[in-house]
């Protein structure tokens, strides 16, 4: 039943002068009353404060989400983690909702060299870079190679990234666009063209993906209805019968 909120005006000597009664809604009985048929309908709430009621919690979730959670405890470790990339998440710039979505590794990220040529080698075959643990997981990571082809890791290539290792210089992903993922000008004397592109592109693939993952969560938190209504609910929240927060 709704909450009865009663506001009591009184004079300078504490008597009563006024007293205002309304009622106040969960989001759960705005939306029972929003779904009556339209024979039951009445003026009891107005037209719209249901929906009022979503926009305001969505509009709330938008401005506290930050996405650091996915990052900390799902993109940095399992993401790009399996493929021998660490980085510290919370220097990682990233933007989602609205305009263009992209992801972008900051400086100070690191490679392990052996880990990310197993994770390269996978993805240019088309297999999950993670591994056969993660071929029953919830999460299917989505990467495609420009088109599937084997890598030797015996190569000369892979030589030449295990005894200089890999360095991250800048990396981003505008989903179709990237550049300039490995510092070409000191490092990796006598590696093919083909296999730099093929670096730069699995990069590009995992952030493309990051951006997705960290869209889709912050779709998720600003327009699923069930989670907004399990955020109503386990905030209190109540509002007035324009769906105005009380």
């Amino acid at each position: 039943m709704p909450l009865i909120e009663t506001t009591v005006l009184a004079d300078e000597h504490g008597h009563e002068i006024e007293k205002h009664d309304r009622k106040l809604y969960t989001l759960a009985e705005l939306k029972a009353l929003d779904d009556r048929p339209a024979p039951e309908q009445d003026d009891e709430i107005s037209s719209r404060a249901y929906e009022n009621a979503l926009e305001w919690l969505s509009q709330g979730e938008s401005e506290f989400w930050s996405g650091q959670d996915e990052l900390d405890n799902y993109i940095q470790p399992e993401h790009f983690g399996l493929a021998g990339i660490t980085f510290d998440a919370k220097k990682a710039e990233y933007n989602v909702g609205y305009g263009s979505i992209y992801f972008v590794l900051p400086h100070g990220t690191s490679i392990d060299t052996p880990v990310f040529l197993r994770a390269l080698k996978a993805w240019a075959e088309g297999r999950d870079y993670r591994g056969k643990d993660y071929a029953k997981a919830d999460r299917k990571v989505v990467l495609h190679p420009y088109s599937q082809h084997k890598i030797d890791l015996r190569s000369k290539d892979a030589r030449i990234a295990r005894e200089q290792g890999l360095v991250v210089q800048t990396v981003s992903s505008m989903w179709s666009h990237s550049s300039d993922e490995f510092d070409l000008d000191y490092h990796y004397e006598g590696m093919s063209d083909e296999f730099k592109k093929d670096c730069n592109a699995f990069l590009s693939d995992l952030c493309h993906e990051a951006a997705y993952l960290l869209n889709a969560e912050y779709e998720y938190v600003t327009g699923d209805r069930e989670y907004l209504m399990e955020t109503a609910e386990a905030n209190e929240y109540t509002f007035d019968r324009n769906g105005k927060r009380a």
